[in-house]
């Protein structure tokens, strides 16, 4: 029986080891706290200690409630999400409150049973509803999803196992089917759910290193090979058709490197790609593929969408003001925007697009050129 505790305090060194590797994922050591309560929990059980059946009850449901926040916590932080603290706060002091009118007031270990169950569904219940929104974002989310609701669910037929009336003492009750049904349960979701979440630490690891390898760290947009990989992909998609593509390249810059310094350029350009990101959906992409030079796909966007686009971009770049240049001075950027036609490459459509952008430079700058009608 000692096995389960024990299995858990291992998963609670590996969240600890893991997050020890990278501090800045405080979730993981929610999940470390909450794997070593819950062995703390079930050791006391198992065990027996303290020998008091109600001490025990009030200790071990203390540890379990702290165990289930916490968990509920991580995942949510995770997510980029928290469990309020008023509502953990609420929900401890409800346990360990029905606890002890049902230990010492007027025990019932049934209707105890039924409360602990009936809480601990609520709770889990909330936070798979609460991850919902997270679960259309890649597989692994989906995945913690599924797994917190089935967890959720579980507590479901325990607590109909707990409809017949339980017997108090510790020999019947630790051999009847409820306590052999927990158990079981609850070792094979403690296992299930952190095999999962340390498969979703793993993937997020991999994910963050993709995404600081293919990003610029100046402008904090996609790099070229970002920027090709992306918008290739929203290419080959029919769901992300019509495509516009822009081109945009800031005029004059190396005269403003020239005549104010390097980091008067990397100010502008810094400006420049916090405009882009700002105004940019979910399905979109843009990245700077050459030291001045930007692109942007507009998923789901024709012609005039893009056009607007670049126009509200062009209009506020111009009137925007940057450190160590002159409020006096402006810097203006022009754009080429086309439609991607179907079966055409990113190569295309980007040679395409730079040609209008080099139409836009000969007709005078800070302007933006179409494709023809």
């Amino acid at each position: 029986m000692l096995g389960a505790p024990g299995i858990a305090l291992l998963f609670a060194s590996g969240f600890l080891f893991a997050w020890h590797t990278s501090r800045s994922e405080r979730h993981l050591l929610h999940l470390a706290g909450s794997y070593a309560l819950f062995a703390g929990g079930m050791s006391m059980q198992i065990l027996a200690v303290p020998g008091d059946l109600s001490l025990n009850a009030m200790l071990s449901v203390t540890l379990y409630t702290l165990s289930a926040l916490l968990l509920a916590d991580g995942a949510l932080r995770r997510a980029g999400r928290h469990l309020p603290l008023p509502l953990a706060i609420l929900m401890l002091a409800g346990m360990v409150g029905a606890t002890y009118v049902l230990c010492y007031v007027t025990p019932d270990l049934t209707r105890r049973v039924r409360l602990h169950n009936f809480g601990f569904f609520i709770l889990f219940l909330l936070t798979a509803l609460q991850l919902y929104p997270a679960s259309r974002r890649r597989r692994i989310d989906r995945a913690v999803f599924w797994v917190f609701l089935a967890f959720a669910l579980g507590f479901i037929p325990r607590m109909l196992l707990a409809l017949k009336p339980l017997s108090p003492l510790p020999d019947q009750y630790g051999h009847s089917p409820f306590w052999l049904t927990l158990q079981m349960s609850l070792l094979i979701f403690s296992v299930l759910l952190a095999l999962t979440l340390l498969t979703a630490m793993m993937l997020d690891r991999i994910e963050l290193l993709s995404r600081e390898r293919d990003q610029d760290v100046l402008t904090r947009l996609l790099n070229r090979r970002g920027f090709d990989s992306q918008a290739t992909h929203r290419l080959r998609d029919p769901g992300f058709h019509p495509v516009c593509v822009i081109i945009c390249d800031i005029d004059h810059f190396k005269r403003v490197n020239d005549a104010f310094g390097h980091a008067a350029g990397d100010a502008v350009l810094e400006t420049f790609g916090t405009l882009v990101r700002h105004r940019l959906r979910p399905d979109d992409a843009a990245g700077r593929i050459g030291g001045e030079e930007f692109a942007i796909l507009l998923a789901n966007t024709d012609l005039d969408g893009g056009l607007g686009f670049a126009e509200r971009l062009r209009a506020e770049f111009a009137q925007s003001t940057f450190p160590l240049v002159p409020a006096s001075r402006q810097i203006t950027a022009s754009f080429g925007v086309v439609t991607c036609h179907p079966y055409e490459t990113l190569a295309d459509s980007l040679a395409r697009a730079d040609s209008l952008l080099y139409a836009a430079k000969h007709a005078g700058r800070n302007r933006t050129v179409l494709q023809p009608a």
